[in-house]
């Protein structure tokens, strides 16, 4: 396991060991949780721009129940 270094103030430490025991989390945890959480809501946000430009240009197709039986002769 790798090891990564913040510097942050001591203003800044208190808040985030604040935010970490109310969490009930290590420092380290609630640290870790917090920047991977925040790459994943970047990718996300990533893909529904995509898909919103799919979308306008009629890249996207949906279908309605009843045309999914019939396609799959239900």
């Amino acid at each position: 396991m790798s090891i990564i270094s913040v510097r942050v103030t001591e203003e800044e430490k208190e808040m985030i060991k604040r935010y970490a025991e109310f969490f009930g989390m290590s420092v380290s945890d609630f640290v870790k949780t917090s920047v991977i959480e925040r790459i994943e809501d970047a990718f996300d946000l990533s893909e529904i721009e995509a898909y919103e430009k799919r979308k306008e240009k009629g890249e996207i197709q949906f279908y309605s129940l009843d045309e999914v039986k019939k396609q799959l002769g239900l």
